[in-house]
């Protein structure tokens, strides 16, 4: 915990030298959105230096500046995996075992990869919901990290390429994780296995497969955003393009987009549909529905958000499942 309160107070200074209107979040348990609020300041430090020191190749199209590009795009993918362990390990799982008062929780970073150390002891005493709570928190986590990147190119109404390498990294660590475990892998130090075993646990079958969840997890290539994301940074090896303007749907002064996402919810899988609508007076509403169908148990539910200044929960749940500070997003 010292450790992150340091590296919140690092963060805050170097956020406010670069004179970027980023968030300071600062909660009980270090969630997800504090997270996400630390790593974006992280990142847009690296874009004030990238802008500041290092010279643009717009209108470029020479082979060396293609060469250059190629390998400055893989040093942001090195920063970016980086970016997304940390909110994974640190704000996801981490913050599931705060919120439960693990006493003693460790961590293990490197680019791409990482791990969340506790006591078995302290695990085996939770109900199997919070078990697969805490074993879909880093995934929850950079779900979470991406929409607001996401939210940031909607208000902007344009896409920053360097942020395009973050957000497809942190909106893919879901369905790349899942998609890429076998459905005979049984070690239980694996999020989408443990995720899994609990859920069918606690129901007492074994209707939730990994390759269903697999299935399911298709959902999330839905997103339009991530094509956007694409093209910007193959436009920017092109011809050096900095920035794309956000694609959305116009009618008249309206602007619209969405967002299909998959939830890894403690009683099962819900399929989400984010809706974002910018009015003429450039307030953003985001209106979120989702559906979960699991043995039984049939869960929906609406979020409603406009702009930050006002929530409005809806829908029914069935209540001894919602416990703790759990977050939908």
């Amino acid at each position: 915990m010292q450790k992150i309160i340091k590296m919140v107070v690092v963060l805050l200074i170097t956020s406010t030298c670069w004179a970027q209107s980023d968030q300071l979040l600062v909660d009980q348990y270090f969630s997800p959105y504090t997270g996400a609020a630390l790593n974006l300041s992280a990142f847009h430090a690296y874009i004030y230096v990238d802008d500041t020191w290092f010279p643009s190749s717009e209108n470029e199209e020479t082979v060396p500046w293609f060469v250059a590009r190629t390998l400055k795009l893989g040093a942001e993918e090195l920063l970016s995996e980086l970016l997304m362990v940390v909110q994974h390990e640190i704000f996801g799982h981490g913050y599931r075992l705060r919120e439960y008062h693990f006493s003693d929780v460790g961590y293990r970073i490197g680019i791409g990869y990482g791990s969340t150390g506790f006591l078995d002891s302290e695990f085996n005493t939770l109900p199997y919901p919070k078990r697969a709570a805490v074993a879909a928190a880093g995934m929850e986590a950079n779900a979470i990290f991406s929409q607001q990147i996401r939210q940031k190119w909607i208000t902007s109404d344009q896409v920053d390429r360097r942020e395009a390498t973050l957000y497809l990294i942190t909106t893919l660590d879901q369905s790349e994780y899942i998609l890429g475990v076998e459905d005979d892998l049984m070690y239980m130090g694996n999020d989408v296995n443990a995720y899994v075993f609990d859920v069918n646990t606690w129901y007492g079958n074994n209707r939730l497969s990994k390759s269903k969840l697999g299935l399911y997890a298709l959902w999330d290539y839905l997103d339009p955003s991530l094509y956007v994301g694409l093209y910007s940074m193959a436009k920017y090896l092109v011809n050096g393009a900095p920035h794309l303007k956000m694609a959305t749907f116009d009618v008249g002064n309206y602007k619209y987009i969405f967002c299909p996402r998959l939830l890894l919810a403690p009683f099962g899988p819900e399929f989400q549909l984010q809706n974002y609508l910018v009015t003429p007076g450039q307030k953003l509403w985001n209106v979120n529905v989702r559906y979960g169908n699991n043995s039984q148990i049939h869960s929906w539910g609406a979020d409603i958000f406009l702009n930050q200044y006002g929530r409005m929960k809806i829908g029914r749940w069935a209540t001894s499942f919602m416990y703790g500070n759990s977050h939908y997003f």
